[in-house]
């Protein structure tokens, strides 16, 4: 397990042969070179608003590192993230005292140009959809733009190294400028395919490309649509829709939507233009069905702050230094020496549990920090993880089973995470191609879930964790096959149970409770639960999943109201389809053994 310092090391250590890279222009505008030292070697607690920006700029996904966010951190994300809601709504005075709360926020002065930034995209927001003055907006998000990158244009972009939230800076100047008519058509496209050009070069993560590159098809849809050029305005929208089909993201489904559905017609599009129309269809229903009327899934810059996740070494370290203390001190409260306290917060030990306890009393570790851990040992486990999801997706086994070799032969097995997440990818290209049975696969998932999450214990003591996530899910599907309802039950009830005593920022549960959401309803005859899980789907923006939870649903209140029951089978289906999941053969069989 290495810390995230040495993380950040190796990413830069991959981009050091590229003739375009520098120290100078990874930090300018978000740091100093001092302050990247302190990270590196692990002097200076890790602020995550910054390394956000710093792993992105590196061309990578914040979301595939975990690391630890301080309760202060966790306490600004959640005003940020009600103010985006307030933002979404309309709803003048509370996103006014919102943003005021935010501005006053006082954590992380070291950081300041980034909390300026945030601050001027704040203020642009408010401006653009409340105040309604485009002209104001695009100033704010100009200052926004030149604090973080300096001097930047449309014709010097490849001199930069840029955030994917930089980037979004810049097309939602671009969208001020088309409203203005500040600039001509001609300068708006070529700073859009700028963008697009520098997305292709710098950006190699799938999932940060499926956040952005959705976004710049639409302005480069809109701006066809201005010059009349129809067809390429719907061709450029069904790519960025693509895009969002691939990784099941609700987030910038509609404006794509409304120009393909509205403008396809007669441009000969492909067979999926009637997906597409079921695909808005879906979302549309949904949303009239669970989300606030005032809602709206066309912002172009919100809803940014997608996971936080935690690291146990980072929670020792960081703790320690914000209370002062030493690793002699730790080590005198916790009756070990100060060479075992530096292998906890290097990662290189997990303390027992007697140790663990005496370690959460002497940092004060808030219940939402405890027993946390690093996902991966580095970036390409989980984007190789996504490839094999998707072979097995469409199929192809035996692709899927060579790519889970090289993966294994790739990463560091002792890891912990890294195991659960190979073990669990081998168990389920198992079971798809029929050389493993559920029998087989149950037992050694329950083995290891007992290793690393004691679920057979009276309470469960935590939620799980995004790769402990996976493996509960497969231990679910196995009971259900083998016929144990019962005993999937006491699972679902178990993990259930965590989330109703624990504090769980909002960002976090959103990600974490999909292990069991699914399962739930099923044996939990209560409607709200339900509502709620679609609900916080809907609101992260993201149909992974949503599928499972309807058509659980539907399975529950069959025998109770049949026309409600279909209306859900048949939503359930259309997610399917629309993600290109394999829960389709099971809803398809259900519908039709059903109804």
């Amino acid at each position: 397990m290495i810390t995230i310092g040495e993380q950040i090391k190796l990413l830069i250590n991959e981009k050091v042969n590229d003739c375009d890279f520098s120290e100078r222009k990874l930090t300018r505008g978000i740091c100093s070179k001092t302050s990247l030292s302190k990270l590196i070697n692990g002097s200076t607690v890790s602020d995550p608003g910054f390394l956000k920006i710093l792993i992105q700029r590196l061309g990578k996904s914040p979301n595939k590192l975990e690391f630890i966010a301080p309760k202060e951190y966790i306490d600004l994300v959640y005003l940020q993230q009600l103010f985006d809601d307030s933002i979404d709504k309309r709803d003048e005075a509370k996103a006014l005292e919102l943003k005021r709360q935010i501005d006053d926020f006082s954590v992380f002065d070291d950081y300041k140009n980034i909390k300026h930034m945030y601050s001027l995209r704040n203020e642009a927001a408010y401006e653009y959809y409340i105040k309604l003055d485009p002209a104001r907006a695009s100033t704010c998000i100009r200052q926004a733009i030149e604090i973080t990158a300096p001097g930047i244009n449309g014709s010097n972009l490849q001199e930069y190294m840029l955030s994917t939230i930089e980037l979004e800076n810049i097309l939602f100047l671009c969208l001020m400028m088309t409203e203005n008519d500040e600039n001509t058509e001609e300068s708006i496209r070529q700073l859009v395919d700028a963008v697009l050009s520098y997305i292709e070069q710098h950006i190699s993560d799938r999932e940060e490309q499926a956040y952005i590159v959705p976004k710049v098809k639409w302005l480069s849809g809109i701006l066809f649509l201005k010059a009349g050029e129809t067809r390429k305005a719907v061709e450029e929208c069904s790519a960025g829709l693509e895009l969002l089909r691939r990784d099941g993201l609700l987030q910038m489904s509609i404006p794509l939507l409304d120009v393909i559905t509205e403008y396809g017609q007669g441009c000969d599009l492909p067979d999926q233009f009637e997906d597409y129309r079921e695909y808005k269809d879906l979302i549309e229903k949904l949303s009239r069905k669970y989300m606030d009327k005032k809602a709206c899934f066309d912002s172009l810059f919100l809803d940014t702050e997608r996971a936080i996740y935690h690291y146990e070494a980072e929670v020792y370290r960081g703790q320690r230094l914000l209370k002062q203390l030493t690793q002699d001190n730790i080590a005198d409260f916790t009756d070990s020496s100060s060479d075992i306290v530096s292998r906890y917060e290097r990662g290189r030990r997990s303390p027992r549990p007697k140790n663990y306890t005496k370690l959460v009393d002497v940092l004060d570790i808030e219940y939402s920090k405890q027993g946390t851990f690093l996902v991966s040992e580095n970036f390409r486990l989980l984007e190789d993880e996504r490839t094999i999801n998707s072979l097995l997706i469409r199929e192809k086994y035996d692709l899927a089973e060579e790519k889970h070799r090289a993966l294994s032969r790739k990463i560091d097995c002792s890891v912990r995470s890294n195991w659960i997440i190979l073990t669990v990818q081998k168990n389920l290209i198992g079971l798809l191609n029929g050389t493993l049975t559920s029998d087989t696969v149950l037992k050694e998932d329950l083995d290891l879930l007992d290793e690393t999450y004691p679920i057979h214990r009276v309470k469960v003591e935590r939620p799980p964790f995004l790769m402990e996530s996976n493996l509960l899910a497969q231990i679910y599907s196995c009971y259900r096959t083998i016929g144990k309802l019962d005993t999937a039950c006491d699972l679902c009830d178990k993990v259930a149970e965590t989330f109703d005593h624990s504090y769980v920022p909002k960002i976090l549960q959103q990600r974490t409770v999909g292990v069991h959401v699914s399962n739930q309803p099923r044996y939990h005859k209560d409607y709200s639960y339900v509502k709620e899980a679609i609900t916080l789907r809907l609101e992260c923006r993201n149909l992974n999943g949503l599928d499972m939870i309807l058509s659980s649903y539907a399975a529950h209140i069959y025998t109770t109201n049949k026309i409600i029951s279909r209306e859900y089978a048949d939503l359930s289906l259309a997610a399917a389809k629309l993600h290109r999941v394999p829960n389709i053969l099971i809803i398809k069989e259900f519908i039709e053994k059903w109804y």
